[in-house]
């Protein structure tokens, strides 16, 4: 099914491709690229692992591999990623102590914490105990690795984390994922996570959660608000007007 899109991306789509007018097989010749695109980079990271196994620095180096966004790979009738969906903005992140820093499970665990990208370059000053940087909402990720899996903190990450894409601010969660204006913080979508773990239905207008959503903004936005320089924000707008591109 694919559920109503938020205002503001309607106009994008109207711009851009969607994937419902596509045959079956430019889906699934899309899927083989995405793919092959994949396992290309896997196998130059085994490459440059190779390396500096051959250099006998692989057990002496920290290994760190994250991705910038996913794929919507026509889930929702969409492709790309010009979006707050899941496929698009879950990305992998994964960390890998040198052998002087053992895991406590020797195969390796997975946390379900609630992890942004800005946590990785504090992460990195923390491993080389550089100074961190002034007034960063970064958190560092190093203590998570001298965690067993069954840890009771193994899991607890931030309490929300952001996402932003032209002019628009998503507030994730564990059971909400609510897109606003970055102008006004006027709602845009609302996933219930609990109730809707594939975000199909957008209840942004449902009076029920009228409430959860002024939480949501007044507990993690509102705080923020300094930050937003908003003539930065409309030379974006014009640039993406003038190119068509969102990068």
């Amino acid at each position: 099914p694919q559920p109503p899109y938020p205002l503001g991306m309607e106009g994008r789509l109207k711009r851009g491709p969607t994937i419902t007018k596509a045959t079956v097989e430019q889906r699934q010749r899309w899927r083989v690229n995405y793919y092959a695109n994949i396992t290309l980079i896997d196998e130059w990271i085994g490459r440059i692992l190779d390396v500096l196994a051959a250099k006998g620095e692989l057990d002496n180096t920290w290994i760190i591999f994250n991705s910038d966004h996913g794929e919507m790979l026509g889930d929702h009738g969409l492709w790309s990623k010009w979006n707050f969906y899941d496929q698009s903005v879950l990305v992998p992140c994964i960390l890998r102590p040198p052998k002087s820093r053992p895991l406590k499970n020797a195969s390796g665990w997975q946390s379900s914490a609630l992890i942004e990208h800005i946590d990785l370059p504090v992460t990195m000053l923390d491993i080389a105990g550089a100074e961190a940087f002034e007034d960063s909402l970064g958190q560092s990720l190093l203590p998570y690795v001298d965690l067993h899996a069954s840890d009771e903190n193994a899991s607890c990450g931030k309490d929300a984390i952001l996402s932003e894409l032209f002019g628009s601010t998503t507030i994730c969660t564990k059971d909400f994922k609510l897109t606003v204006r970055v102008d006004d913080n006027r709602p845009r979508q609302l996933f219930d996570l609990r109730n809707d773990p594939k975000e199909l239905v957008n209840v942004v207008e449902e009076s029920r959660y009228a409430d959860t959503m002024q939480s949501l903004i007044s507990t993690h936005l509102d705080p923020l608000q300094h930050r937003i320089n908003l003539a930065y924000l409309e030379d974006y707008r014009k640039y993406v007007r003038e190119t068509g591109s969102l990068n």
